[in-house]
């Protein structure tokens, strides 16, 4: 799992990401509504799914 309060002051690398015009769309409608960046809101988003606990493995 990554430590996010360590990952906060490490270096960044900017990444380039093509999604669909209407995902895009939809992302800045969403920032609009919560008054915040689309980058901040997709930040969230991200952060968000790298929290999410692994679903649990079959014992089968």
């Amino acid at each position: 799992m990554i430590d996010l309060d360590r990952a906060r002051f490490e270096p960044n690398k900017t990444i380039g990401v093509a999604v669909p015009t209407s995902l895009f769309d939809e992302i800045e409608q969403r920032a609009k509504l919560e008054l915040a960046s689309k980058s901040g809101w997709v930040r969230r988003l991200i952060l968000n799914e790298l929290n999410k606990r692994p679903a649990p493995k079959d014992a089968a």
